[in-house]
């Protein structure tokens, strides 16, 4: 038999570090994010879901914004 947590999980974090070589030079782009769950009616694994996906979005606007600034073509990263 597993156990089962009975724990109540109140909040979540995520946080997501990306460093990229970029024309010789390496940029590093972090982000921390942390939500609060409400007592009732949130389903865990979805607001995991969406917490990280936001963080990655978040971290590839900030790739994109650099890309930009230094005219860098985003999509030789992809």
């Amino acid at each position: 038999m597993i156990y089962k947590s009975k724990a109540i999980t109140k909040t979540i974090r995520a946080e997501v570090s990306l460093t990229l070589p970029v024309e010789g030079r390496y940029y590093k782009f972090t982000i921390s994010v942390e939500r609060d769950l409400p007592e009732k009616g949130a389903n865990l694994k979805n607001e995991l879901d969406c917490l990280w996906e936001d963080s990655k979005e978040q971290i590839n606007n900030q790739v994109k914004d650099l890309c930009k600034t230094l005219d860098y073509d985003f999509k030789k990263m992809v």
